[in-house]
Order: structure tokens, then C-alpha cells, then sequence
């Protein structure tokens, strides 16, 4: 409902010609309270005694998790709190998937740097992208990858949020694994993925598949998997922020193509 509303709001400006000169800091600072009014009872529905361990907080405080989320202004150690919460046990039946649908709307309809999804039973927080980009590229294939796959893609994501550059290196061998993964599944051999690029050329030729189009593949593969190898083996890997994202749409791009073409 939020959202609706939002872009509704977002029309009615548009119309009336109303700009919103609000800084990120501002626009943070909004999310944040969007938050804590959606948390106001956090330490009822989660396992507020592991978040105390976790934390480090002092025995005593009767709301530890929402105390420390009132506490904390910083925007990245804001979003990693959200994402130790979602990683906590829910006691009652459905309450952590409540409030991902609440964080999800809010997330919305704020304008910040974060996206949210949820694959099987984890929720994960990362990075925004372009919005139609995330859902086709990112959020996507979180759903039709198989297990494999999808738990190398999501440690790459949870990874690539974390912005540093030796973890930028470690998410592309993750992205790597997710490409390795999902050929073995699709292909149904054990095959590396140096050796499963030529099975998956041969195949798409065999469907008849556009011998430009064919060739694209390959060599968007082959250049993937010589530049994944070069950076794995050195722990310096010229990786930082914008290639790591890059390679995460690329190997969401590539992925959401093989699903389409092979059953």
C-alpha cells in the first residue's frame, strides 16, 4: 500500500511541477525513522538475547535491539543491523516475513542506496542498482537458479555490499562458482566451467540457436572465465566496487538467459 501511495505522490509532483531537493543524508535519515516506527517492537518478535551476544550489549537493557538501532546513525552499520535482525530467530510463526513485506515497502519508497530480497528462508540486503536492472538481473534469477547456484549468487551479493576491495575479489569467485554451478545443473554433468563453455556452444547449436548469437555467448564466457581465473589467483585481483557490480549483472544476465533457452 505504501508503495502505491508513493508513486501516486510521485505523479501528483510531477504534475504540480514539486521537486524534492532533500540530500542523501536527509533521505537516509527519513528511511531511519520509516525503520524504527517499524521496529518499535522488535525485541518482542525477535531473539533479542543472541542479538545481545552478537552486539556485545550489556546485560541489563530491555530493548537491546531496537536501543542500538536508536543508537546507531551511520548509514552502512544502519543496514548491517537490519541484516544481523533478519539473520536472528522469529519465535512466532510468520512475524520475520511480516516485517520483510514492511522493510521491503519501505525500501520502496525511500531514496537509499539498498535493495532487499528473499530466496528460500534468508533474507538478504544489498546495494541498489538501476530498479528494473535489480529485478530482471539480480532478483531473478534468485528464484530459478538451483541450489547450488543460488546460495554462490547470494554470498556474492551479501559480498559485493560489504565494499571492499579484497571482498570484491571474493565475490567475484562466488559469481564464478554461481556460473560454474548452474551449467553443471542445466548441462547435467560435473564439469569446470572452462570445460562446460564449449558443452553449452554445442548445445545452443544443436537447438538451432543463431550462430551470432552463439558466438557472443562463447566468447562473453570465455573472457568471463580467463578473467575470473586471473583475479582468483592473486589475492590483489584489480577488482573494486564498479567491476564487482558489473559481473554480478553479467552473471545474472547470462544466467537468466540460459534458464530461458534450456529446460
Amino acid at each position: 500500500m505504501l508503495t502505491t501511495i508513493a508513486e501516486k505522490m510521485a505523479a501528483f509532483d510531477k504534475r504540480f511541477d514539486i521537486r524534492d531537493e532533500a540530500s542523501h543524508a536527509q533521505e537516509f535519515e527519513k528511511f531511519r525513522q520509516r525503520i524504527l516506527t517499524s521496529f518499535s517492537s522488535i525485541d518482542q518478535i525477535a531473539d533479542s538475547y543472541s542479538f545481545q551476544l552478537l552486539e556485545a550489549i550489556p546485560h541489563g537493557n530491555s530493548c537491546p535491539i531496537y536501543s542500538m538501532l536508536c543508537a546507531t546513525t551511520d548509514e552502512k552499520l544502519f543496514y548491517r543491523l537490519i541484516q544481523t535482525i533478519f539473520h536472528l530467530e522469529f519465535p512466532y510463526p510468520g512475524s520475520k516475513l511480516r516485517l520483510y513485506k514492511q522493510v521491503e515497502e519501505i525500501v520502496n519508497i525511500s531514496k537509499i542506496n539498498l535493495s532487499i530480497i528473499q530466496i528460500n528462508n534468508e533474507i538478504v540486503l544489498f546495494p541498489r542498482g538501476e530498479k528494473l536492472l535489480d529485478e530482471k538481473l539480480v532478483n531473478h534469477p534468485l528464484r530459478f537458479l538451483n541450489d547450488k547456484a543460488s546460495i554462490h549468487f547470494q554470498e556474492a551479493l551479501e559480498l559485493y555490499e560489504v565494499n571492499e576491495p579484497r571482498n570484491a575479489i571474493l565475490s567475484a569467485t562466488k559469481l564464478r562458482r554461481t556460473l560454474e554451478e548452474f551449467l553443471c545443473f542445466k548441462l547435467q554433468n560435473q564439469k569446470n566451467l572452462e570445460n562446460n563453455i564449449p558443452e553449452l556452444t554445442e548445445r545452443l547449436k544443436s537447438d538451432g540457436r543463431d550462430s551470432r548469437t552463439r558466438n557472443i555467448i562463447f566468447q562473453v564466457f570465455n573472457y568471463m572465465e580467463k578473467y575470473f581465473n586471473n583475479n582468483e589467483k592473486h589475492s590483489d585481483g584489480n577488482i573494486d566496487s564498479i567491476e564487482n557490480e558489473f559481473l554480478v549483472y553479467q552473471v545474472g544476465l547470462l544466467t537468466r538467459y540460459i534458464d530461458r533457452i534450456i529446460n
